[in-house]
């Protein structure tokens, strides 16, 4: 199987995100960097504005959970809906995260 940007970057994203579902209790520097990492890949789709920083979180966070407990049996596109928003403005997302678009 081939991912966009090598199978070594998907483990790369998939391992950062895993890190973020690590009990709470204060976060770890290297927490700290890989949200810093998610808000990177937030801020690289042009997302602010359009959807809101901590649904893209729990959105991203969900989908890992997913995958590690094996619900997903293959990477697929992360659809994202924010129903916070009325039904007449922009609020569908489908974000595919092994290719970072």
């Amino acid at each position: 199987m081939h991912f966009p940007g090598g199978s070594g970057h998907f483990l790369r994203v998939i391992l950062l995100l895993l890190v973020l579902l690590l009990p709470a209790g204060g976060r770890t520097d290297e927490e700290s960097g890989l949200l810093t990492e998610i808000d990177s890949f937030y801020g690289e789709m042009e997302l602010e504005g359009r959807l809101d920083r901590e649904v893209f979180r729990l959105a991203v966070i969900g989908y890992v959970n997913l995958l590690g407990s094996g619900e997903l049996r293959r990477t697929s596109p992360l659809t994202i809906i924010d129903y916070s928003k009325p039904s007449a403005e922009e609020r569908l997302f489908i974000i595919d995260i092994t290719g970072r678009k």
